[in-house]
């Protein structure tokens, strides 16, 4: 490992308003080990940027993927029942991201999730 240097990526993230009559939803969740105690969370603002509603839990002994994958249900359930119908969900995981887009397997039974 002499001499090792591990090239760094970056780039910068802002977060940007939605368009005139979108919402947009930030989803997060998170473990401190895998499995351990975990916590999903969700937000939801308007085109002025404006919090229209938030939401958090402890959601008991889960991986940090569960937990991402909770924040979203919860926020796409959260839209479904208040007619939101043009909203941008964001995530922070790249793997929940690329499974949603259907880029990586899924690795368990989707057919539980209903929403």
């Amino acid at each position: 490992m002499k001499g090792y240097r591990p090239k760094l990526h970056w780039h910068a993230v802002c977060w940007e308003l939605p368009h005139q009559g979108c919402m947009k939803c930030n989803t997060n969740g998170a473990s401190r080990e895998n499995p351990r105690e975990s916590i999903y969370s969700l937000c939801v603002k308007n085109h002025d940027g404006d919090l229209v509603y938030a939401e958090a839990s402890m959601i008991g002994i889960r991986t940090n993927m569960e937990a991402e994958t909770k924040a979203i249900l919860r926020a796409l359930r959260y839209c479904k029942s208040n007619n939101i119908n043009n909203v941008r969900i964001e995530t922070n995981s790249l793997v929940v991201a690329k499974m949603i887009r259907h880029e990586w397997q899924i690795p368990w039974n989707q057919k539980r999730f209903k929403i």
